[in-house]
């Protein structure tokens, strides 16, 4: 199960689609996913609030909040996972 957690911090470093948001002089790893980090571009220094599922090591950022600037982030079903359609999870490879 993982909790929605809402984190306000300053991007300390971005790599790919993931960053780390400084909290309270903690790091802690974010994922936009490659079609967020398409959406909203992030640097070093920027303030940001993020809203996301935590995950066990990580925060898989929904919405990120940059100079009163919401962006939605999507994320898809994982491929065994059954779609929001109601389509069935695409086989395993064997």
């Amino acid at each position: 199960m993982s909790d929605t957690v809402t984190l306000s911090g300053t991007v300390a470093d971005v790599f790919a689609h993931r960053f780390t948001l400084t909290v309270e002089g903690r790091a802690v790893l974010a994922d936009l996913g490659p079609k967020g980090a398409e959406r909203v571009a992030l640097a070093s220094g920027d303030a940001v609030t993020i809203t996301g599922e935590r995950k066990p090591s990580e925060i898989k950022v929904l919405s990120v909040l940059r100079a009163g600037e919401t962006v939605d982030i999507p994320h898809g079903p994982k491929p065994h996972e059954p779609k929001p359609d109601g389509t069935p999870p695409r086989p395993k490879a064997a």
